[in-house]
């Protein structure tokens, strides 16, 4: 089988490898000419598990990257599937549509090549995208889904670190309009290990996408809300939470409060809310919850002074994930900007490949880089911010001792406060007289 994967990211990357580890002959198209080049030079530097060696096993054997050009197109020629994983986003924070106008782009670059073909959407849409894509087809080009092509759509459902092993493994779930489409990507998927379900339509696999991330926002936003309100009145949230869960099976899934962002729990929701508001004319449970995750931001920021000194440890949207996107922590430096703070930024993935970037206002803001925690005791913050608790952090955490108030998104230190013997420590529902 032969299969073109479109957009080598977080997504399209890790399928790209599975299917061409299982003997998938895959042709993966990228628009940043930088990125092929560093895949084919087997440089790839994402922190994610097997990547290297399966990059280094199948590169040239049975995955070609490519860079997305007119002549390159001329591959799909030799392919059965089309697999497209480039993201939308939401057009605002509430109502405003998701504009689709990426995936239209592909469409029309593509379209003299999917006769015959299975086009499969992986990317998460608004719930009707893809029979929005298959009417555009048939409008534009005179084609007709089920004759002269196929089109499905197939969630993901990775997370990152442990993107190919969850490729591998985790259930594949099709929505198809028909019969033959079903058949087509599940023979294709059938190469990986994990079980493969039919949806009744792609409607259907759509609400499940938004369905998980819109599940996964609303667990952190109950116990975020808690946390908060904690702190208000005066009581340990991570106390409470303690006996909660002790010995009392049903509070087992409570999670622990922290900032909850990243690219796809931070727009998933808003997705998720546009196609809620224009059937129920309501905000969704989820959307409210999002609200409340993104008050952490605010919670954060309010704990500064303006003009103060600030270091913010760690940019990326989760523990040991090389991810700033739609990062949390990048939106906090924003708002200290804002109140005229000078931000020092630590992070130990910075600067290692695209998804580990600083924004460009950043350098023209003069945020300054910290290239080893062992400078805070030279520079001497009045605030040092724990925003994304990775691993190194916790085993030097004592490094984090010092004239200043240390603020712990996640608790993550919770554990070692009565250890700090200079610095002030606050954690999240974390009452000062706790502390």
């Amino acid at each position: 089988m032969r299969a073109s994967i479109i957009g080598l990211g977080r997504i399209g990357l890790p399928l790209a490898l599975a299917l061409s580890a299982n003997g998938v002959i895959a042709y993966g198209f990228d628009l940043d000419d930088e990125w092929i080049k560093v895949l084919k030079k087997r440089t790839i530097n994402l922190r994610e598990k097997m990547f290297v060696e399966t990059l280094s096993k199948v590169l040239d054997t049975t995955f070609y990257p490519l860079p997305y050009t007119k002549s390159t197109l001329n591959y799909l020629d030799n392919v059965e599937y089309i697999i497209i994983t480039i993201g939308v986003e939401p057009g605002g924070k509430r109502d405003k549509e998701v504009d689709l106008t990426p995936l239209l782009v592909i469409i029309n670059d593509i379209h003299s090549y999917i006769n015959d073909k299975t086009i499969i959407m992986r990317t998460t849409v608004p719930i009707g995208t893809t029979r929005k894509i298959k009417q555009y087809i048939e409008e534009k080009y005179g084609l007709k889904e089920g004759k002269d092509y196929f089109l499905v759509y197939v969630p993901e459902r990775l997370t990152e670190g442990i993107a190919i092993e969850e490729e591998m493994h985790l259930p594949k779930i099709i929505g198809a309009f028909n019969d033959e489409g079903f058949e087509n990507a599940k023979r294709l998927f059938s190469v990986l290990p994990g079980p493969i379900y039919r949806a009744s339509s792609p409607e259907v696999a759509e609400f499940v996408k938004l369905l998980d991330n819109a599940f996964r926002n609303l667990l952190f936003a109950f116990v975020n809300e808690l946390a908060l309100l904690a702190e208000k009145i005066g009581v340990d949230f991570m106390e409470i939470l303690r006996l909660a869960r002790s010995n009392y099976p049903r509070n087992k899934a409570l999670a622990t409060p922290g900032p909850v962002s990243g690219y796809c729990l931070s727009k998933d929701p808003i997705i998720f809310n546009t196609i809620f508001r224009s059937v129920m004319r309501a905000d969704s449970l989820t959307f409210l919850g999002r609200l409340i995750n993104e008050r952490i931001i605010e919670w954060a920021a309010d704990k500064v002074s303006n003009g103060s000194k600030v270091v913010i440890l760690g940019l990326s949207y989760k523990k040991d994930v090389d991810d700033y996107r739609m990062s949390h922590a990048i939106e906090l430096v924003k708002k200290l900007l804002k109140k005229e703070v000078l931000v020092y930024v630590h992070d130990p993935y910075l600067f290692k490949h695209r998804y580990t970037r600083l924004p460009q206002e950043f350098r023209t803001r003069g945020v300054m880089i910290l290239k080893d925690i062992k400078e805070l005791q030279r520079i001497k913050p009045e605030v040092v911010i724990l925003a994304t608790p990775h691993s190194e952090y916790i085993e030097t955490c004592m490094l984090l001792d010092g004239e200043w108030l240390l603020l712990d998104l996640y608790n993550a230190l919770y554990n070692f406060k009565q250890e700090f013997k200079k610095a002030k420590y606050r954690g999240l529902g974390v009452c000062p007289r706790y502390s």
